[in-house]
């Protein structure tokens, strides 16, 4: 459940990169305006699970140094909400009407300053059942839809071209605070497509990633859930696995997950050099489950608070 007068945003590094690799570098300024438009026009907006739930951008700003965006995830599967009064055994179902989804938003703000090429830092708001890896996902699908970039290929065919978002967790929040006041519940080993993979041969199917999933065989917590994510970063890059993907679930019932890029390991501080960085926002005024647009006053007061967050966090003292 969440807390209407505070939430936790997460840092991440949102990385465009251009899709296919060998097309002409593209405006990223350029692309946010048309994604505004198909916003504005209703249309930014994805069916997903054969259609019983849909991810939707409500509302977006750009703004000289940060682009905000309102994000909506509605699922018809989720059970009805229910209300019991404290001091009584009352108990009430609100029941979803025909076409329903139960609905909640998350901010995503982007700085649109890089810090690498093609890297920007951005805040997101936790909202269980929207992790970043399914808003990439999305967002992904909008900016690709927009079309309005094309070149000519090597066979001198036109071919479309776009900047297919990727995020990844911003280093870096001591990763020994969570796994001390929680356990370590899954690691997945992930590379890059295997080279003449057994799938390609009738050419209907392109491998994309090939992965290894591993669960403890007793609780880990703490050091020893660091020591064996350790080896597992040390093994996995050995081997040529690309990303570490760590789920955590917290003493308060939290679960994360993270994708740690073990690509480039850090020999000396190991993943935890690696690992999201989060921060705690208290607000003044309550918070819904689902914002409509940033014109509500708390939908533009938890902006705000991002935009400021998230300042700090690219001009440290």
């Amino acid at each position: 459940m969440l807390d209407q007068y505070s939430r936790w945003i997460y840092y991440y590094d949102i990385i465009f990169r251009k899709q296919p690799p060998e097309a002409p570098d593209m405006s990223f300024v350029t692309t946010l305006e048309a994604l505004q438009q198909r916003v504005e026009a209703g249309r930014a907006v994805k069916l997903i699970r054969r259609d019983t739930a849909a991810f939707r951008i409500r509302d977006m700003k750009i703004e000289d140094e940060f682009v905000s965006l309102l994000i909506q995830y509605s699922d018809t599967r989720v059970t009805d909400p229910a209300f019991a009064k404290l001091a009584t055994v009352d108990l009430r179902t609100e029941p979803k009407l025909e076409g329903e989804g139960v609905a909640a938003s998350a901010h995503l703000i982007i700085n649109l300053q890089e810090v690498r090429p093609g890297t920007h830092v951005a805040a997101l708001e936790h909202i269980p059942g929207m992790p970043a890896s399914r808003i990439a996902a999305f967002l992904n699908s909008q900016i690709k839809a927009l079309r309005r970039f094309a070149f000519t290929g090597a066979d001198g065919r036109g071919r479309d071209c776009y900047l297919k978002p990727e995020i990844r967790g911003h280093a870096s929040q001591s990763l020994e605070e969570d796994l001390n006041s929680g356990e370590l519940r899954d690691i997945e080993l992930v590379r890059p497509r295997v080279v003449n993979s057994d799938f390609d041969e009738n050419a209907y199917v392109v491998e994309v990633s090939r992965s290894v999933k591993l669960r403890p065989s007793r609780l880990l917590r703490g050091g020893g859930a660091m020591d064996t994510l350790n080896m597992l970063a040390r093994r996995g890059h050995a081997a040529n696995y690309s990303d570490l993907r760590i789920r955590v679930k917290t003493d308060e019932g939290q679960e994360r997950t993270v994708d740690v890029d073990i690509s480039n390991l850090d020999e000396n501080n190991g993943i935890a050099a690696h690992y999201t960085k989060h921060k705690h926002i208290v607000l003044e005024s309550p918070m819904p489950q689902c914002v409509e647009s940033f014109d509500s006053r708390a939908g533009e007061e938890m902006r705000q608070e991002m935009i400021s967050a998230l300042t700090d966090e690219m001009n440290p003292d």
